[in-house]
């Protein structure tokens, strides 16, 4: 398996991870409020985030060698483990 495949596959996860909280937020009563539109929109963009970078990341794929996989399955992860403790904070 190679760096890609797995940044791509991480990006997925991200990017559901992020939908669901998403569309847990646009549901919600607490989006009738200030605080719940601001972090319903920061929600939002954090979605279309993931949707360009896994976008970009099959587009990279495509062209360029691990040499650059690796800093992105860095970022990809990062991102991921923030999108993941947000899901767990909604969860509960």
């Amino acid at each position: 398996m190679s760096f890609w495949s797995v940044e791509i596959g991480l990006s997925v996860v991200g990017l559901a991870l992020s939908a669901y909280v998403f569309a847990f937020y646009l549901r919600s009563a607490a989006r009738r409020t200030s605080i719940g539109r601001r972090v319903t929109a920061t929600v939002g963009v954090l979605t279309a985030q993931m949707l360009v970078t896994l976008a970009l990341s099959v587009h990279l794929a495509l062209r360029f060698s691990a040499d650059v996989a690796v800093p992105m399955l860095t970022i990809v992860t990062l991102e991921v483990t923030g999108i993941a403790l947000l899901t767990m904070a909604v969860r509960e």
